[in-house]
């Protein structure tokens, strides 16, 4: 590979492009068709050249085109791709910028930001919106369709984010309830806001607190369906994600599964696909350790969980992984076998483990 110092700036400078791009609303209305620059910085009160300037990094990679006058803007060659994976964009440069700008502070012995979740400074809103914009794309899908092959009641969501995944869940299915668990204050408010947007209020209850130190309460003992996304690596080492998935039983006694969506430790020989560098890098800064898959499928053993399928997603090295508790977890596989595709028809997602 050539090593090409001009496009290695100029792509950082794109990078931060896409991300304001999606923020000030550019991408969405490009997919409705041409853009006057001039009226649409009147419209949204944007600085014109500062706009101007962001659309000719972009134009720089062909993910826009400008006309002539330098007044008109349309989509790229490139743009459905980079629309498409915008939410890792906002992820690394609105969700984790500061901590980017310190890096060389950052991987100091005696660094002053403390180990875990928010320590480097990161902007938890925008994370979350961020999942929400991937999630949506490469996660649900596969939800869905895990959701349709078993009833439930009451659902739980560990590290909920901004809440959508379960605002989605819960308006699809009447007679469901739903509890989202969050520990930032901000991104639990993001959640209690759309939840009464989508008048879901009577319905959905956002609970700010720490999973890792979870505190017991009444509306926990009817929950029969466990959800995490892409937070349970935050619980690591092992021992204590140990304690942590030891306990869930306990705090949830009535639970029949749990789907665990996750981001593993990416192996040393399967490349860097987009997301990888960002993920291992900004969570080492965060003195993060990331388990491998098979270090989650220990931890699962250990902890009382057996998991009974595993779904990769789009993003790379991620899965949801389909835990019950191992007492129940035997008449569990017999059922879902007796109501799955006979043997010459698999089903080609999911793979019993």
């Amino acid at each position: 590979m050539t090593f090409d110092t001009t496009g290695l700036f100029n792509a950082t400078i794109a990078s931060s492009a896409i991300a304001a791009a999606a923020d000030v609303g550019l991408f969405d209305r490009l997919r409705e068709g041409c853009v006057d620059l001039r009226r649409y910085c009147a419209e949204r009160r944007l600085h014109e050249p500062s706009l101007s300037a962001i659309v000719r990094a972009l134009a720089g990679f062909d993910i826009v085109t400008v006309a002539a006058d330098g007044g008109t803007v349309s989509r790229g060659s490139q743009f459905e791709r980079a629309y498409a994976d915008k939410g890792y964009f906002i992820w690394l440069v609105r969700g984790y910028g500061q901590a980017l700008q310190h890096l060389a502070e950052l991987c100091r012995l005696n660094a002053s930001a403390a180990p875990g979740v928010d320590g480097i400074g990161r902007d938890s809103r925008y994370i979350a919106l961020a999942g929400l914009d991937y999630g949506a794309r490469f996660v649900d899908p596969h939800v869905r369709g895990a959701l349709e092959r078993e009833q439930f009641t009451v659902v739980a969501d560990l590290g909920c984010g901004s809440g959508a995944r379960l605002i989605d869940i819960v308006s699809a299915r009447p007679g469901t309830r739903g509890i989202g668990v969050d520990i930032n204050p901000e991104t639990a408010a993001l959640a209690c806001e759309r939840v009464r947007h989508a008048g879901l209020a009577d319905r959905i209850t956002i609970v700010c607190d720490d999973v890792r130190r979870l505190a017991a309460r009444p509306e926990y003992l009817e929950v029969d369906l466990l959800l995490s996304f892409f937070m349970g690596h935050d619980l690591w080492p092992h021992d204590a994600c140990l304690a942590i998935f030891s306990r869930l039983p306990q705090l949830f006694p009535s639970v029949k599964r749990f789907l665990l969506c996750d981001t593993y430790r990416t192996p040393a020989d399967a490349g860097l696909p987009i997301f990888v560098l960002g993920f291992e890098l900004t969570h080492a800064l965060m003195r993060q350790e990331i388990p491998s898959e098979s270090d989650w499928q220990g931890l699962f053993d250990e902890a009382g969980w057996t998991c009974v399928g595993a779904e990769q997603v789009g993003i790379p090295s991620s899965a949801i992984f389909e835990l019950r508790p191992a007492a129940c977890a035997r008449s569990a596989v017999a059922s879902d076998r007796q109501a799955a595709a006979p043997p010459d028809r698999p089903d080609p997602a999911w793979r019993t483990l």
